[in-house]
């Protein structure tokens, strides 16, 4: 999973020489979640290099505006976003 997310960070975002931390294994049987995944934190100040032609847009967004958006309709979030997000809440992650 993690050298996953270190080769995607690159790909897409253009962010090296970093240290992520895993904030959370997630079972399917435990999250009621399509697969087992895992989820990282990064605090990254710096400026992004994305690939504008696999990224269309980047914004930032808090955690309440995130809530609400998926309050409102949770099928306009990818896959299990909205149960992973609600995880992450409910346990003071974010």
């Amino acid at each position: 999973y993690e050298e996953a997310a270190y080769r995607e960070m690159e790909e897409e975002l253009g962010i090296t020489n970093v240290k992520l931390d895993e904030i959370g294994y997630f079972k399917p049987f435990e999250l009621n979640t399509s697969s087992f995944s895992k989820m990282y934190k990064l605090i990254y100040d710096d400026e992004l290099n994305y690939d504008k032609d696999g990224i269309q847009e980047i914004f930032y967004m808090d955690k309440d505006e995130i809530r609400k958006l998926i309050e409102e309709d949770a099928s306009q979030f990818k896959g299990d976003y909205p149960k992973l997000f609600k995880w992450l809440d409910e346990n003071n992650i974010i």
